[in-house]
């Protein structure tokens, strides 16, 4: 894969997860999931990935990259 390429895997992955919490909010406001269940999303996402999704991606993404031996060809610099 070129640089651009995983960076485009990236910036899907992370706009997937952003997509995935604003369902959650609206079917948490539409009271098909309680808020409970919610609340325990948020708590996961944000042990597992802090407030900025899009920089727990990259970062998790990296670390994937790495252990299967693919980091030459990931972009050089830490910011996408």
């Amino acid at each position: 894969m070129t640089e651009n390429e995983h960076k485009l895997m990236v910036f899907m992955l992370a706009q997937q997860n952003i997509r995935l919490r604003a369902l959650l909010e609206m079917l948490e406001s539409r009271g098909i999931l309680e808020e409970s269940d919610f609340d325990a999303f948020q708590q996961l996402a944000k042990e597992q990935m802090g407030d900025d999704m899009t920089l727990a991606t990259m970062n998790q993404y990296r670390d994937y990259a790495r252990l299967l031996g693919l980091q030459e060809s990931l972009p050089k610099n830490d910011h996408y």
